[in-house]
């Protein structure tokens, strides 16, 4: 089996400045290779199932975010109704008031 780079002068030399290239530079390559190829597939086009599960997520939390809105404006006018009952029989609310301490 003849060598591959036994009869050019230098053959082994260049064959060792080729591997140091490979080593310095190779890694960096496949880094950039990687990182560009997952940067893709972030970045590209979803398919018809990400988008109805995307879908379907927006939905899920639009319908949380009403419940929430609901469940807070049902406490604010229990607060209310509290407030008022305890102003007409002269006593003091000893919860703190939202907006006294937003003022100071």
């Amino acid at each position: 089996m003849a060598l591959l780079f036994g009869a050019v002068p230098g053959g082994p030399e260049l064959l060792i400045i080729l591997l140091v290239l490979l080593l310095l530079f190779g890694g960096t390559a496949v880094l950039l290779a990687v990182v560009g190829v997952g940067g893709l597939r972030l970045l590209g086009g979803a398919s018809d199932a990400d988008a109805g599960a995307d879908e379907a997520r927006i939905a899920e939390l639009e319908r949380d975010l009403s419940e929430t809105r609901a469940e807070l404006a049902e406490l604010r006018s229990e607060r209310e109704d509290d407030a008022g009952s305890a102003g007409d029989r002269g006593g003091t609310d000893d919860a703190d008031d939202y907006e006294e301490s937003r003022s100071s």
